[in-house]
């Protein structure tokens, strides 16, 4: 009994003095092991956080730009705009694309060129400037944002966003003979599914 006393002692001190330096370091005797988070989120403080696992990387389809263009033009009638006439109305179809060109990179793959979408033309003749004065009026809607820029002799407009409307009036002095209609917008690799606009060029007689 007498050997036992000593040894039931130290184990009692050694087991208190345990817990004091838990303590001290503000920790509890026995700790709970760390929850794992996966993700890019704040990291509370009793989890390891760990980020998010790398997606893989693939390249999407190239597109043929020499393809769209020569189905695109092939589409394209002889329209005009006659002062004084008729609205003339347009869509996504009417437009020649416009493409440019970039170089996309995966790991452990050569590199890929390809074209994206970067924008729309249009050029139309107009017929009956004779110097009187004429009014634009150009409303349009498109699936994303785009610049709109539209000009005719000496006459030029500017709107943005998805939605367009553009109304002025001005004398060209028998400047405006052909339209150009320019739509641009930041690249990407898939086609805006729509777009539409309608011009009227009226005049004061």
């Amino acid at each position: 009994m007498k050997l036992d006393y000593p040894l039931v002692v130290s184990l009692a001190a050694l087991l208190n003095l345990s817990a004091a330096a838990a303590q001290a370091v503000n920790l509890s005797p026995i700790q709970q092991p760390n929850k794992v988070t996966i993700g890019d989120g704040d990291c509370p403080p009793d989890h390891i956080c760990l980020p998010p696992p790398d997606e893989p990387c693939a390249y999407a389809t190239p597109i043929d730009a020499y393809a769209l263009l020569r189905e695109r033009i092939a589409t394209l009638g002889s329209d005009l705009i006659y002062i004084g006439g008729a609205k003339y109305s347009a869509n996504k179809s009417d437009f020649i694309p416009e493409f440019e060109t970039r170089v996309d990179t995966c790991p452990g793959q050569p590199p890929l060129v390809t074209s994206v979408y970067s924008g729309y033309s249009l050029e139309l003749p107009v017929y009956g400037d004779s110097g009187q004065q004429l009014h634009f009026d150009i409303a349009g809607r498109a699936a994303q944002n785009m610049t709109l820029t539209v000009s005719c002799g000496s006459f030029s407009a500017t709107d943005s966003g998805n939605k367009f409307y553009i109304s002025r009036s001005q004398v060209t002095g028998g400047s405006c003979t052909n339209m150009s209609i320019h739509f641009s917008f930041p690249e990407t690799p898939i086609e805006p599914s729509y777009l539409e606009l309608s011009v009227i060029v009226s005049e004061t007689l």
